[in-house]
């Protein structure tokens, strides 16, 4: 019994390793997860690793986060293949988070739903509910995509337009330390930021 006992752990041992010496995919990737705070719900993100990934270095990540009403694929499909060409070409990881619906500011609590069309969708809870569970999904998307992809945790960089910026913003000011540098850009003067931030926004880089 002992012996058989000690085989199994080793199997055990054996298996674990061996999935974590698992190839990780690379390419451009649409995939999704569990969102605990929302209840199990599955919420996309798209994910750009370059072909030259390995696990023996860790590598640089660019967040991105999209306008109202996009999705996960909307800065991606708005750049025709220029930040896929760019990731290949400078050697980083991209992700765009969903942002949990799409039609939440990522935690900036700003009145944007009420102002914006939904496009006849209703609200699914209170819009702060909804910016929390935004502003949850991106800090989501980063711990997965850092587990998986050995992302270092000195180049993390965060940018996004529009909407996007008011994410940008306010996750800056929650977590300065977590960014080495932000981008953030409103294509007009947007009345519901007054206050926060005027456009255009330079980049802030922390050394």
């Amino acid at each position: 019994m002992r012996m058989r006992t000690g085989h199994l752990i080793w199997a055990a041992a054996a298996l674990a390793l061996s999935a974590c010496a698992a190839p990780r995919a690379t390419g451009d990737l649409s995939l999704a997860y569990p969102m605990v705070q929302a209840g199990g719900e599955k919420i996309p993100y798209r994910l750009y690793v370059p072909g030259t990934w390995s696990s023996g270095r860790e590598w640089p990540l660019v967040i991105v986060l999209h306008g109202f009403s996009g999705n996960a694929s909307s800065p991606f499909d708005d750049a025709g293949g220029q930040l896929q060409r760019l990731a290949e070409q400078h050697g980083f990881v991209v992700v765009s988070p969903n942002g949990y619906n799409g039609m939440a500011d990522y935690g900036a609590n700003l009145p944007l739903p009420s102002v914006l069309n939904r496009d006849a969708q209703p609200l699914q809870s209170t819009p702060e509910r909804e910016s929390a569970l935004a502003e949850a999904d991106v800090l989501n998307v980063l711990a997965r995509v850092s587990a998986q992809y050995r992302v270092d945790t000195r180049r993390i960089y965060l940018m996004g337009n529009s909407m996007g910026m008011t994410g940008v913003l306010h996750l800056a000011e929650k977590m300065p330390d977590r960014w080495c540098a932000i981008s953030a850009r409103s294509p007009r003067r947007c009345s519901s930021t007054a206050g926060k931030t005027s456009a255009p926004i330079r980049p802030t880089h922390r050394h």
